[in-house]
């Protein structure tokens, strides 16, 4: 894709050279394109998000021995209250109250030697990550009592995934929006959604992961921010095949950027006029062949409107104060034209 950069003189002269080359490469780019891939476009964005371990899951076994079952469930109560009401103490509050633990009851089984019997309670519960150490040295001796598992976790994980996920989805639109500027188009409705996440903890962190696919429709640019956008995009990127689906992600192997051809000055944006429509004022609004759209700036008297179902092709040029110019085969006078927004009536 090659932009023209004026070298004319003065000043004013030259800014309007590049107005009008910008857009005539964007405009170019849009013509290359205009059929947008039945594809679509498909963008990826990865993002990691940090935070230290706030808690610990700490799961324990409790037994207790008796001469009848109900000895040994007697006793496992005793055991159980004091355990509980130390995790208490440890565990993070909820709404005011410490978190309430699992409790689960084995039933009681006699023992090997035929002469007692044996009962169990497990108990799986989140304390504060400062207090797990001190607690569970406390419960491990303490007679009866095994610690089974310390699993760290955070508070908030639901959060963590949340702010990730944002995070990858505004980095898979930007690479998208990016992609679909090189082919010569602007992001329209999204198709697909794809959302994966994962976490991964160490002893002190946690990281979740967010991997977020987008698969979005390509629609023409229509405004001059639109045009404008394109164009920058196109003294960036080499030129992009429109037939084939195109895949925004991140760290691309081998890719290589082109710089534009500096062509010795800007030429007139060739365009072909296939609807023309004009409102109660006698502006009228023209759509190309292409996909754009330009507003006429000034009010056309009704004699000299185009005709409607009848195609013209023509010129769009830079005007020479301001705005564009667009000249018509077989129209004597010269319409004065701006971008317009293909969205509105």
């Amino acid at each position: 894709m090659s932009v023209a950069i004026a070298t004319l003189r003065p000043r004013g002269r030259l800014r309007r050279a590049l107005l009008l080359a910008a857009s005539t490469a964007a405009c170019v780019l849009v013509a290359r394109a205009a059929t947008p891939p039945a594809e679509g476009l498909s963008a990826q964005g990865m993002e990691v998000v940090s935070a230290p371990v706030d808690r610990v899951e700490v799961a324990v076994a409790l037994s207790a021995v008796g001469r009848t079952p109900e000895d040994a469930v007697q006793a496992l109560e005793a055991t159980g209250r004091e355990v509980l009401v130390r995790i208490a103490a440890a565990s993070p509050t909820v709404s005011g109250n410490p978190a309430t633990p699992q409790v689960a009851d084995l039933p009681a089984t006699p023992v090997a030697d035929g002469r007692s019997w044996s009962a169990v309670r497990e108990i799986r519960a989140i304390v504060v990550r400062d207090t797990a150490q001190p607690l569970l040295k406390e419960l491990a001796a303490q007679p009866g009592v095994t610690v089974r598992s310390v699993t760290p976790v955070h508070g908030d994980l639901d959060g963590l995934r949340r702010a990730a996920i944002e995070r990858a989805t505004a980095s898979a639109q930007a690479r998208g929006d990016a992609a679909a500027r090189g082919l010569g188009f602007v992001l329209g409705a999204v198709r697909d959604v794809a959302v994966k996440t994962e976490e991964r903890y160490s002893a002190a962190m946690v990281d979740v992961e967010a991997r977020v696919d987008i698969r979005y429709a390509l629609t023409p640019a229509t405004t001059r921010a639109e045009v404008l956008a394109i164009a920058a995009a196109a003294q960036t990127t080499p030129s992009a095949t429109p037939t084939a689906i195109a895949s925004a992600s991140a760290g691309v192997p081998g890719e290589t950027v082109t710089a534009p051809r500096q062509d010795p000055a800007p030429q007139p944006l060739a365009v072909e006029v296939v609807a023309a429509v004009y409102d109660a004022s006698g502006r009228g609004r023209f759509t190309t062949a292409t996909g754009t759209v330009w507003r006429e700036v000034v009010p056309a008297p009704a004699d000299q409107r185009l005709r409607p179902g009848r195609r013209y092709r023509g010129t769009i040029t830079l005007g020479i104060f301001s705005g564009y110019r667009m000249q018509l085969e077989g129209v004597p006078r010269i319409l004065k034209v701006a971008p317009a927004d293909a969205t509105r009536p």
